[in-house]
């Protein structure tokens, strides 16, 4: 290895930076490139709520997440929509299956919220097994550790 002091993320994705108004979003995503990490991938909650929509029409499928450099941004890389992970009930660490259909239901019903109580910021959604793409070695990695 060629790092000589240790790793910290803590260290590493720090946003106060300087004059105490920290990194943009556009920053923060720089900076993820150069530590070669993916970056992660948001659900609108537009798509969710069309996903309900189709839902009660039984058409319903996936949301397709969006890479994080789609999400909305001013000029200046500062975000203007709402980021909000999400944590669902899993019985093991590394679920193989996608979010179950009741949660992202609730999702959709959240979503419709956010959008009628502020539509100048949607919400996007950072949804376990959604946020990353699924790499085939991964549950391996995990079952060996």
């Amino acid at each position: 290895s060629a790092q000589r002091k240790p790793f910290d993320w803590a260290d590493e994705l720090r946003v106060s930076d300087g004059d105490g108004t920290g990194r943009s979003w556009s920053e923060q995503l720089a900076h993820l490139v150069e530590l070669k990490v993916p970056a992660p991938r948001f659900v609108p909650g537009q798509a969710l709520v069309a996903i309900a929509d189709q839902a009660a029409d039984g058409t319903a499928s996936l949301p397709e997440p969006i890479s994080a450099d789609k999400v909305p941004v001013d000029e200046e890389g500062r975000l203007t929509c709402r980021l909000l992970a999400v944590s669902l009930e899993r019985d093991v660490c590394i679920p193989r299956d996608a979010p179950r259909e009741v949660d992202l239901k609730r999702l959709a019903v959240a979503a419709k919220a956010l959008l009628q109580h502020d539509p100048a910021r949607p919400p996007y959604f950072l949804i376990p097994q959604l946020c990353v793409k699924a790499l085939p070695c991964l549950r391996g990695a995990a079952t060996c550790a």
